[in-house]
Protein backbone atom coordinates (compact mmCIF):
# COMPACT_ATOMS: atom_id res chain seq x y z
CA UNK A 1 0.00 0.00 0.00
CA UNK A 2 1.20 3.57 -0.02
CA UNK A 3 2.73 3.10 3.54
CA UNK A 4 5.75 0.92 1.35
CA UNK A 5 5.90 4.01 -1.07
CA UNK A 6 7.02 5.91 1.80
CA UNK A 7 9.45 3.77 3.46
CA UNK A 8 11.58 3.38 0.01
CA UNK A 9 11.97 7.09 -0.17
CA UNK A 10 14.82 8.07 0.34
CA UNK A 11 15.23 10.65 3.46
CA UNK A 12 18.28 12.66 3.11
CA UNK A 13 18.49 16.22 1.41
CA UNK A 14 19.28 15.80 -2.51
CA UNK A 15 20.23 19.02 -4.51
CA UNK A 16 19.33 18.66 -8.32
CA UNK A 17 20.20 21.74 -10.06
CA UNK A 18 20.14 23.98 -12.48
CA UNK A 19 16.40 22.45 -13.83
CA UNK A 20 15.20 23.37 -16.45
CA UNK A 21 19.22 21.91 -17.07
CA UNK A 22 21.05 23.03 -20.62
CA UNK A 23 24.09 21.14 -20.09
CA UNK A 24 25.90 19.79 -17.26
CA UNK A 25 23.33 18.97 -14.00
CA UNK A 26 24.70 18.95 -10.42
CA UNK A 27 23.54 16.24 -8.10
CA UNK A 28 24.36 17.32 -4.49
CA UNK A 29 23.76 15.05 -1.75
CA UNK A 30 25.49 16.88 1.36
CA UNK A 31 24.76 14.08 3.80
CA UNK A 32 25.58 11.09 2.21
CA UNK A 33 26.73 8.02 3.61
CA UNK A 34 26.95 4.40 1.82
CA UNK A 35 26.35 3.91 -2.05
CA UNK A 36 24.27 6.02 -4.24
CA UNK A 37 23.82 5.56 -7.52
CA UNK A 38 21.53 7.28 -10.27
CA UNK A 39 19.26 6.61 -13.62
CA UNK A 40 18.93 9.37 -15.75
CA UNK A 41 15.24 7.67 -17.57
CA UNK A 42 13.18 9.03 -20.72
CA UNK A 43 9.57 9.23 -19.96
CA UNK A 44 9.61 5.73 -22.22
CA UNK A 45 11.21 4.09 -19.71
CA UNK A 46 14.39 3.69 -21.38
CA UNK A 47 17.63 4.54 -18.97
CA UNK A 48 20.09 6.87 -20.70
CA UNK A 49 22.62 7.33 -17.95
CA UNK A 50 23.12 5.70 -15.38
CA UNK A 51 26.36 6.17 -12.32
CA UNK A 52 27.48 6.55 -9.22
CA UNK A 53 26.87 9.38 -7.01
CA UNK A 54 29.62 11.30 -4.77
CA UNK A 55 28.78 14.01 -2.44
CA UNK A 56 28.85 16.14 -5.28
CA UNK A 57 28.18 15.11 -8.88
CA UNK A 58 28.50 16.51 -12.79
CA UNK A 59 26.20 14.51 -14.98
CA UNK A 60 26.60 15.86 -18.78
CA UNK A 61 23.40 16.04 -20.51
CA UNK A 62 24.86 17.90 -23.62
CA UNK A 63 24.23 14.78 -25.91
CA UNK A 64 20.62 14.18 -24.80
CA UNK A 65 17.41 15.72 -26.82
CA UNK A 66 15.21 18.10 -25.28
CA UNK A 67 12.64 16.88 -23.06
CA UNK A 68 11.52 15.74 -20.03
CA UNK A 69 13.47 13.07 -18.28
CA UNK A 70 12.93 11.49 -14.51
CA UNK A 71 16.26 11.18 -12.50
CA UNK A 72 15.81 8.13 -10.31
CA UNK A 73 18.20 8.84 -7.11
CA UNK A 74 18.87 4.97 -5.50
CA UNK A 75 20.40 3.78 -2.20
CA UNK A 76 19.93 0.15 -1.91
CA UNK A 77 16.04 -0.22 -1.82
CA UNK A 78 15.47 3.16 -1.42
CA UNK A 79 14.94 5.75 -4.11
CA UNK A 80 13.67 9.29 -5.04
CA UNK A 81 12.34 10.14 -7.96
CA UNK A 82 13.32 14.01 -10.17
CA UNK A 83 12.08 15.52 -12.87
CA UNK A 84 14.35 16.94 -14.43
CA UNK A 85 13.74 19.21 -17.69
CA UNK A 86 16.66 19.54 -20.63
CA UNK A 87 16.11 22.47 -22.38
CA UNK A 88 18.78 23.93 -24.90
Amino acid sequence: GPSNVEENRLQIPISVYPNPVQNYVNIELPKREGFYSYQLIELNGHTVKKGILNNLSTVEVSDLVNGVYLLKIFKGKESKIFKLIIEK
